[in-house]
């Protein structure tokens, strides 16, 4: 009780040094003397002390949000009290493993009542604590620790962005049918909130990420159920990330509004400065991180990789060709959409060249003997023949390499 009557007045304290000073002595206390306490005292400290003190974050967020000042001492409170709070977990997991569902319960009603920075800071904190302890974690931990990211990312999915195809037919259309006639603006009134999706859009990631964590670093310890369902979740991920991201006309008229809306709502906009990677004022609405990170997955846990590679094949060459030169003026709506595909097609083909590198490549080169591996090896250095811009000289000398290796093989079957 007493710890928690000084915390909660600490936060009430507007000084910035008094806040963190009662935070910092909450978890030094917590650090010098958690190792000699019993389990129910953990969970009386989880659920006692520290919800209460992530409730006390939830209103003086709520509470000082036009004052700009207190903006920037709760940010720097908010990032201290998780990271100190993950270093206490990481620190006295021992102590602390009877509680960890306990834990993982805490963190997500925390990102579903907030859905905001604060729900970034919850799951950065927990993929770290994963990363560092996932070794202590039991059948349970990881059963109920899938279960709720399953649920996070249904609950906090921004639909209203993967379903903006059905607001105009041309919406459907393929860019290239769309860009052999001039394309006349229109105006739009969509009813989403753009501040939303664009938090959704973050955890989202997150969420993704810590699932990555599970099935690379702690494959082992994971049943065979659970990797379905993880790869379940990945595939349905990428193939509605792929769909948005390819879509650069429906794109174009949903990042002019969404830049538009904010501007308007510019004062509303709330602690944009908890993450700097993680700003609500982007201008690119995008799901290029999940459409990579989720394709990494599925060619890793993919009973049949092959088959999804070819997917990525296809990925790659439709970038190759709209990374090709705008053709109709950079004042018309044409030439801004060629010049928005040009710039896209860039970034896709960085990042499939990483992507190869890294995952697809060891697959192909198990499967040298495959007619279709060697097709596909010829497609891509055809593509990325005399195209300036995207030059990787290590992905070129992977590429060069397989070929090699199967000439040599061929030329040793004869």
């Amino acid at each position: 009780m007493t710890i928690n009557f000084w915390t909660h007045y600490g936060f009430l304290d507007e000084r910035v040094a008094v806040q963190q000073l009662s935070v910092q002595t909450l978890f030094d206390l917590l650090q010098k003397h958690g190792v000699y306490q019993s389990n129910e005292f953990w969970k009386m400290i989880l659920r006692g002390v520290i919800r209460p003190l992530f409730d006390e974050i939830q209103f003086s967020k709520l509470q000082y949000t036009k004052q700009q000042q207190s903006k920037k001492s709760i940010t720097s409170t908010c990032k201290m009290t998780f990271l100190l709070f993950t270093d206490l977990v990481i620190s006295q997991i021992q102590q602390m493993q009877p509680c960890l569902n306990d834990l993982i319960d805490i963190y997500i009603q925390l990102i579903l009542q907030t859905q905001d920075h604060i729900s970034i800071l919850c799951l950065q904190s927990l993929k770290k604590m994963i990363q560092n302890v996932g070794q202590s974690l039991t059948e349970d931990n990881w059963n109920l620790l899938i279960e709720q990211i399953q649920h996070l990312l249904s609950q906090c999915s921004p639909t209203e962005l993967f379903e903006a195809f059905n607001l105009d037919e041309d919406f459907q259309k393929p860019l290239d049918e769309l860009l052999k006639e001039e394309i006349r603006p229109k105006k739009f009134s969509f009813k989403i909130n753009a501040q939303e999706c664009s938090s959704k859009q973050q955890i989202q990631e997150k969420c993704l990420e810590i699932l990555e964590v599970q099935v690379t670093q702690f494959q082992n310890q994971i049943t065979s159920q659970n990797k379905q369902l993880i790869l379940q979740l990945f595939q349905e991920q990428y193939q509605k990330c792929k769909r948005f991201n390819t879509n650069i006309y429906m794109r174009y008229f949903l990042e002019q509004w969404a830049v538009q809306w904010n501007f308007v709502k510019r004062s509303s906009q709330e602690f944009d400065d908890l993450e700097n990677n993680n700003t609500t004022q982007s201008k690119q609405l995008s799901f290029i991180n999940v459409e990579f990170l989720a394709a990494k997955v599925i060619v890793q846990l993919s009973n049949d990789p092959l088959a999804f590679i070819e997917q990525l094949i296809q990925r790659f060459l439709d970038a190759y060709n709209g990374f090709s030169q705008p053709l109709h003026r950079q004042d018309s709506l044409n030439g801004n959409l060629e010049q928005l595909r040009h710039l896209e097609s860039q970034i896709v083909i960085s990042r499939l060249q990483l992507l190869f590198m890294e995952t697809v490549f060891p697959q192909l080169k198990q499967n040298l003997k495959s007619k279709v591996v060697s097709k596909w090896l010829i497609q891509l250095l055809k593509a990325g023949l005399n195209v300036s811009g995207v030059e990787n000289k290590e992905y070129n000398k992977v590429l060069v390499n397989l070929l090699e290796e199967i000439i040599n093989c061929e030329n040793n079957v004869f």
